[in-house]
């Protein structure tokens, strides 16, 4: 028997009256119940339509709450929208039974404490969140290491009283718990997650990919980010070296790597570039300075010749940083070996008189106390600029010119006084005659020297003189002839050189671009006999013999290995290591062999700081910087005041492009070419 939708339809309809009603109901009490009828009805059918119409009858009855519970329904206009299931807009309804945004709690049925077999302890719940440690910080490229610019006395003070708290974790993943985690790719809840990505130290790539800042190459640190060995190299610090870099005033590359011939590559890499070693050894223009290219990127030409590129810092390249180990709350103190200069840098740089006499005499001087200002004894710059120089082209002399007893000569001419006569200050006899190869007549390497760096005659001359000259009436503008007042007076004979000092000179003046590097051999003269070649520290370079030189100049008796600057009487420290494509007489040289590197050119320190000044904004450097020393000689300046205090060489003159050296030899490849039946050379 099937259920007919009349009876429920009857039921549904069946009207609610209040249960104190004496009006009688549809259903007599006599009368079964729907469900119990259905019931009743259902036992004769099949299993399927008595469920089925169980949970009909049940549902039905869902839909009106108050009329299953004997609630009194009425009329109202008030409107209901809540989900109580009274009608009534008063009712608030019933509270979720669990909270917005939180996850329901399974458990297993089979366990006691609900964590079922994996083996967790009954009691106290354990927390699933694990400190964050510095090491796992590092790992994912986050770091608190900040920089703070302190001016005052006071903050470096107290900055100075904080210990150091760099912490000393490694990479061992096993002992930091979030690292461990993170590298077996586990939840919170300890189940293996999808693997993205392993953090394993054994695998891990160096590099800035990987989050870290600054890669440790010792692999003794996770991060150099603020550590002091940042400011090194990377040769430095792999070798377990302290790089010189990190002393106060040295300068890229550090000489380590000089000596030991390899590419200074920095740890920090600069934020401005300069031409890197590649392009410079090709001779390449490197985009790092023609196209500024991205600095952090291999320049151009070494992505395309896929060579790894290191290239140095360019102009604020390199933050400038404080000294580790100087007090800066206090004034600097003086050079254990003997300070530079007598006067302080204060009173060097105003021109004024310094109450300090002596190098003993202990700052500070009585300007400095005065003015409360630090005396110090550092170089001052006294290169002046480029409109104060000398604006001829064409030199008449390279020798110095007085040209306050230049006005006395021209304002009075007379037969013994020509009007084109003028006064020079020179160590040479004039006039200098070139390429004499006669035995024994070039007065540079007739000693036996080098003829170049430990030549005598080269770096004193016959001693400075005022000497009054005319141009030469044999070789024009390419000499002087002296009038009176010079060593031609005394029976000197003529300064001569021979070609091969001569065209040692030309290659020096040929070069196209001086770059300057540590003169190593300096280092290795001033070993003792069956000393190991170790790394010198800028400590070891008062080690050096600098009184041995000086007094075998004295005494005529220099050796090969005395190298002097070739602008001014000072032992060199610098060399020229630009690649030559041809040798001294014009030759084509392979750039792989070792007499291709440089030009011959050594400098002091105080001469390769002006040049490296110079380079970039001058055509010439080396002309302009010889320009400037004999300015500062027609000055007259004092010399413990000056910057070149021992003067110029003798013969620096003849460096000049355009001195007597350059055009006796323009003027004889032109003659040269006038034989030969081409066309004249134009050398002006």
């Amino acid at each position: 028997m099937e259920l007919g939708p009349c009876a429920m339809e009857l039921e549904l309809s069946a009207p609610t009256t209040h249960h104190n009603a004496t009006s009688p109901s549809l259903i007599t009490p006599a009368s079964p119940s729907p469900s119990n009828a259905l019931i009743e009805e259902g036992d004769d059918s099949e299993d399927e339509d008595y469920e089925y119409a169980r949970m009909q009858a049940l549902a039905s009855y869902d839909f009106r709450p108050s009329a299953r519970d004997g609630k009194q329904v009425f009329i109202t206009t008030w409107l209901d929208l809540d989900q109580s299931g009274d009608y009534d807009p008063q009712s608030k309804g019933k509270l979720p039974e669990r909270r917005e945004g939180r996850r329901a709690t399974l458990t297993r049925r089979d366990s006691p404490n609900g964590y079922g077999d994996r083996g967790n302890d009954i009691g106290e719940r354990q927390s699933n969140r694990v400190r964050l440690s510095k090491l796992a910080a590092r790992q994912k490229g986050f770091s608190m290491v900040v920089s703070l610019p302190m001016t005052s006395i006071a903050a470096k003070t107290l900055a100075s009283t904080i210990p150091d708290h760099w912490p000393e974790e490694t990479w061992n993943y096993v002992s930091d718990e979030y690292v461990q985690r993170e590298t077996l790719n586990l939840d919170r809840s300890g189940r293996r997650t999808r693997r993205t990505r392993c953090d394993d130290d054994g695998s891990r790539p160096l590099g800035p990919s990987t989050g870290v800042g600054i890669p440790d190459p010792l692999q003794k640190e996770p991060d150099l980010t603020g550590h002091p060995a940042a400011r090194g190299c990377v040769e430095c610090r792999e070798s377990g070296e302290t790089c010189p870099l990190l002393s106060e005033g040295s300068s890229w590359p550090c000489y380590l790597c000089v000596q030991d011939d390899f590419e200074c590559e920095l740890l920090t890499p600069p934020v401005v570039k300069a031409t890197c070693e590649a392009c410079k050894e090709q001779k390449k223009a490197c985009s790092y300075i023609h196209d500024l290219s991205d600095p952090t990127q291999p320049c151009a030409h070494c992505i395309e010749s896929g060579s790894h590129c290191v290239a140095g810092p360019g102009f604020r390249g390199i933050r400038e940083r404080i000294h580790l180990d100087r007090d800066y709350t206090k004034p600097r103190p003086p050079d254990p070996q003997g300070r530079k200069y007598v006067s302080c840098t204060e009173c060097r740089s105003q021109n004024k008189k310094c109450s300090l006499k002596k190098k003993e005499d202990v700052p500070p001087c009585d300007g400095c106390l005065a003015s409360n200002t630090s005396c110090t004894f550092d170089r001052v710059n006294r290169i002046p600029p480029k409109s104060e120089r000398h604006s001829k082209v064409v030199v008449l002399s390279p020798a110095v010119t007085n040209s306050a007893k230049a006005s006395q000569v021209s304002a009075a001419p007379s037969e013994g006084n020509p009007s084109d006569a003028q006064m020079i200050s020179t160590s040479l006899c004039h006039p200098v005659l070139f390429m004499q190869d006669e035995e024994g007549r070039c007065d540079w390497c007739r000693d036996g020297s080098d003829g170049l760096h430990n030549s005598k005659f080269g770096i004193l001359g016959h001693g400075w003189e005022d000497v009054m000259v005319k141009p030469s009436a044999e070789h024009g503008d390419r000499a002087f002839d002296e009038v009176c007042g010079g060593h031609a007076a005394r029976d000197v004979r003529n300064t001569a050189m021979c070609s091969e000092c001569s065209m040692k000179r030309v290659q020096i003046i040929r070069c196209e671009g001086h770059e300057m590097r540590v003169l190593t051999e300096l280092y290795k003269s001033s070993q003792q006999p069956g000393q190991r070649d170790e790394v010198l520290t800028p400590e070891s370079l008062y080690g050096i013999d600098f009184d041995g030189p000086y007094t075998r100049l004295e005494e005529g008796t220099l050796k090969v290995t005395d190298k002097f600057c070739d602008l001014c009487p000072s032992l060199s420290l610098f060399k020229c290591c630009t690649v030559q494509d041809t040798d001294a007489w014009g030759e084509p040289v392979s750039c792989e062999l070792p007499e291709a590197e440089g030009c011959g050119l050594v400098l002091c320190e105080d001469c390769k700081v002006c040049h490296d000044h110079l380079t970039g904004g001058e055509e010439n450097a080396l002309d302009e910087l010889i320009k400037a020393i004999l300015q500062e000689k027609e000055a007259a300046i004092p010399e413990q005041d000056a910057m070149w205090h021992m003067g110029i060489r003798a013969d620096a003159e003849l460096l000049l492009a355009d001195g007597f050296l350059s055009r006796h030899i323009m003027n004889m490849m032109a003659a040269d070419e006038e034989e030969e039946g081409g066309d004249e050379m134009d050398i002006s």
